[in-house]
C-alpha cells in the first residue's frame, strides 16, 4: 500500500515488485477532530496577540533542514516589505540531533528582524492552532505524502504548498492551494499575496479544501478502503 503516487513510483523503481501489487492509499485525517466549527479561533489569537484585523500565517514542522523554514522566513521578510498587518508563527520543535538546525533557524529570523514571528515549539493542540491561521504554509522540499497539509486543509484553511513529491496528491493547484517553485522563496511570497488581498479567495480556497479532504482523505473512509483490500486479497487466496 502507497500513501502517495511518489511512493508507488520509487516502489517500482527500486524493489522487485509487479504494477499489480501496489495499491495506491493515501493517508488520513480524523474530519471529526479537525472540525472548524467546533473551534474558536480567537482563543489562540489573543494568546499570541493577533488582533481580529491581522492575518496570521503558519506552517507546522519539526526543526529538520528540507522542511522548508528558510523559505518561509524569507518570504515572511519580503511581505512585511509591503504589509503591515501580518503576523506570522512556526510550530514545531527539533527532533534529537537537530538542535543545532533550528538554532540557526532563530538566529535567520532575528537576522531578517521578523519581530511579528512567533515559534511556539511543540503544540499537542494543533487544531487549536490551526483554527487560528488564515493561511497555511507547507514549504517542504520534498514530502512522501503531508499529513499537516491535509489537517490544515481539513480546518478550511487556504494553503501555499511547494510542488513537490506527495502534497501533489493533496493540493490543488487554483482551487484548494496555490503551489510554488521548491525551494523558491520569491514564489512563496508571490503565491502568498493572493491570499492576504482577498479574504474571499480565502474563504473560496478554504471551504474547497475542507470538501476535498472530506471526498478524498476522510478516516473513516480510508479505513474501510483498507478492510475491501484485505477481504479481497483473502478472498482470491481462499482455497
Amino acid at each position: 500500500l502507497a500513501i502517495s503516487t511518489v511512493i508507488q513510483k520509487n516502489l517500482l523503481e527500486t524493489c522487485p515488485l509487479e504494477k499489480e501489487k501496489i495499491l495506491l492509499l493515501h493517508n488520513g485525517v480524523d474530519v471529526n477532530r479537525f472540525n472548524p466549527e467546533i473551534f474558536d479561533r480567537t482563543l489562540i489569537r489573543k494568546e499570541l496577540e493577533v488582533s481580529d484585523d491581522e492575518i496570521l500565517i503558519g506552517m507546522i514542522a519539526r526543526f529538520s533542514p528540507g522542511k522548508g523554514h528558510e523559505e518561509f522566513l524569507y518570504a515572511a521578510k519580503e511581505l512585511n516589505k509591503v504589509y503591515t498587518n501580518l503576523k506570522f508563527i512556526i510550530v514545531g520543535e527539533a527532533s534529537r540531533g537537530e538542535n543545532e538546525y533550528a538554532e540557526t533557524i532563530h538566529k535567520l529570523a532575528n537576522d531578517h528582524k521578523l519581530n511579528n514571528l512567533r515559534f511556539t515549539g511543540f503544540r499537542s493542540d494543533a487544531e487549536n492552532v490551526l483554527a487560528a491561521m488564515d493561511i497555511f504554509v507547507m514549504p517542504s522540499h520534498s514530502e512522501a505524502f503531508g499529513i499537516a497539509l491535509i489537517e490544515a486543509m481539513a480546518m478550511r484553511l487556504p494553503s501555499v504548498c511547494s510542488n513537490s513529491d506527495g502534497l501533489l496528491d493533496v493540493a490543488v493547484d487554483g482551487v484548494t492551494s496555490f503551489l510554488f517553485e521548491v525551494k523558491n522563496g520569491d514564489d512563496l511570497k508571490k503565491k502568498i499575496t493572493p491570499l492576504i488581498e482577498s479574504k474571499e479567495l480565502r474563504l473560496q480556497f478554504g471551504n474547497a479544501a475542507r470538501k476535498r479532504v472530506l471526498e478524498n482523505f476522510e478516516l473513516e473512509i480510508l479505513t474501510g478502503r483498507v478492510i475491501e483490500i484485505y477481504k479481497q486479497t483473502l478472498e482470491q487466496h481462499q482455497i
